[in-house]
């Protein structure tokens, strides 16, 4: 079953909210 737009964007979104998450976890300023 092949991702559809609506699918991987939500998924790219998915994982963008948690590398931004991971990124500000790791630079604590």
């Amino acid at each position: 079953m092949p991702l559809g737009y609506k699918d991987s964007d939500r998924l790219r979104k998915f994982i963008s909210d948690r590398g931004k998450i991971r990124s500000r976890r790791v630079t604590r300023v």
